[in-house]
């Protein structure tokens, strides 16, 4: 089965790049931009492959989604540059290709690299134009996120949580975005999700629709109950529910989704590093299978893949062995991932052939293939 997953052309709709910097190129950044000898410090590493060795350590145990959180904003302060950016995206484009991966929708978190003095110009085009000069051979776009542990305006007067004390405001952001609407797809909100209920961002989200033309999403579902995060995240007017797990927990809630047909990009190994199967579904390891079994349209994601040991296709091999799932729903979820894309139908079709084509080499039928 290992082998029929390598094989099976797919996309990838919940991937942040930022959780793509592997440590090595973490280290050779942060050596470039001259702050290795900071970072060694910081972490009391006596060098870089000590470091690289204490890193991967660390992300194999975190206590939940803040822990995780905490190492991931370090690890994406040594980003200052347009450069670093077009790296890491070089990066993931190299693991998407190793992992058969023919188009990504990618998220990125402009606020926390802005609070670094960094240039949206420099945050987005890096990660643009490396998409753009590969794309003879992958095709991804980009859709920027907002921080849901941040705040709305400037004059928003709650209290930021963790290391959120400087960014600029979903709004601030919107308008920086908006001259270089034309390098992303979408808008998103993630980060720690029980901090801030969605409905808070509507206003956020509306003036979205209308500034930069974009496709909505959001995280919920992950940490947050189906009631209120996921149904005031549906009153966002999002398209995808990113997570969407503990819809699971609310059988009105997923008979929703199920109804209206609204993708869920799960994520399976963030789940188990998160400790979300453990602390909602009491170990249970077989969510996958309960949506899938729901009738619920998923997807099968790598999320932040530096950090929860592997790629799309762990991801996939986890959800095949613990879920038990057959070739044939192997392909339909491969088929969910380019159907709940952003793409155009004429965009797509070339994708949807290349899999109907494994498909049938494989004794499977891919219905409702077509775009």
């Amino acid at each position: 089965m290992d082998a029929f997953i390598e094989g099976l052309p797919k996309a990838e709709l919940h991937v942040h790049i930022e959780g793509c910097l592997e440590p090595q190129l973490m280290m050779d950044i942060a050596e470039r931009n001259g702050m290795l000898a900071g970072v060694l410090e910081e972490g009391g590493w006596s060098g870089k492959e000590d470091a690289i060795k204490e890193i991967l350590l660390k992300r194999e145990n975190y206590e939940d989604l803040s822990d995780f959180l905490n190492l991931y904003n370090t690890a994406s302060g040594v980003l200052r540059k347009k450069q670093d950016f077009y790296d890491l995206m070089v990066l993931y484009i190299t693991r998407a290709k190793e992992n058969n991966i023919r188009y990504s929708e990618i998220f990125f978190d402009p606020q926390s690299h802005l609070e670094r003095g960094v240039t949206i110009e420099d945050i987005v085009l890096g990660l643009s134009e490396a998409l753009s000069d590969n794309a003879a051979t992958f095709k991804g776009r980009l859709i920027p996120s907002i921080l849901r542990d941040w705040k709305v305006s400037d004059t928003d007067d709650r209290t930021p949580l963790g290391n959120f004390s400087g960014l600029p405001s979903a709004f601030t952001t919107l308008q920086l975005l908006e001259p270089l609407k034309d390098h992303f797809i979408g808008l998103g909100m993630s980060n720690a999700e029980i901090s801030t209920k969605p409905s808070v961002f509507q206003s956020v989200f509306d003036e979205a629709k209308k500034m930069l033309e974009v496709r909505l999403v959001s995280h919920c579902g992950e940490e947050g109950m189906p009631v209120p995060y996921i149904t005031e995240a549906l009153a966002l007017g999002i398209e995808r529910v990113d997570h969407g797990v503990l819809s699971l927990l609310d059988t009105d809630v997923l008979q929703r989704l199920v109804r209206d047909n609204i993708p869920l990009t799960t994520c399976p190994l963030s789940n188990v590093m998160l400790k979300v199967n453990a602390r909602f579904f009491n170990n249970e390891t077989n969510i996958v299978r309960r949506l899938v079994d729901s009738g619920a349209r998923v997807t099968i994601n790598s999320d932040d893949p530096a950090y929860f040991r592997g790629y799309l296709n762990a991801n996939f091999k986890y959800a095949q062995e613990h879920s038990s799932l057959s070739k044939q729903e192997l392909v339909e979820l491969a088929r969910n991932s380019f159907s709940s894309s952003f793409m155009s139908s004429s965009e797509m079709t070339p994708f949807v052939h290349d899999l109907q084509a494994y498909a049938r080499k494989h004794g499977c039928v891919l219905n409702g293939a077509a775009p």
